[in-house]
């Protein structure tokens, strides 16, 4: 079991590193290969514009102009909540891993 808590504990930090490198530049890295080559960044970049696609999370065209600012505010409250709290979530299964390893070798 404490195994287990060990991998679900690795598990969530390997998923928060890149949220939270997304979240402290404020863009996402687009990158994409086909059969093993790289897409040239051009021909990326024209495919993001033909489909009104951003990099930028902050980017809140979707919205209702006159409620731009209320979605923008939450928006952000809501990304700072899933970047913080996932850190204290990890920090559960890495203490109860130890808990049970430490209980086993009694």
């Amino acid at each position: 079991q404490g195994w287990s808590l060990y991998f679900c504990g690795l598990w969530l930090l390997v998923t928060l590193i890149p949220f939270d490198a997304f979240y402290a530049t404020r863009q996402a890295q687009v990158s994409a290969t086909l059969d093993g080559i790289s897409v040239p960044a051009v021909e990326i970049q024209s495919i993001k514009q033909a489909l009104g696609l951003s990099p930028y999370y902050t980017d809140t065209s979707y919205c209702n102009p006159s409620r731009i600012t209320e979605v923008f505010v939450n928006l952000i409250f809501l990304l700072k909540l899933v970047g913080v709290l996932p850190w204290f979530a990890l920090l559960f299964p890495v203490i109860a891993g130890f808990v049970l390893q430490l209980a086993a070798g009694h």
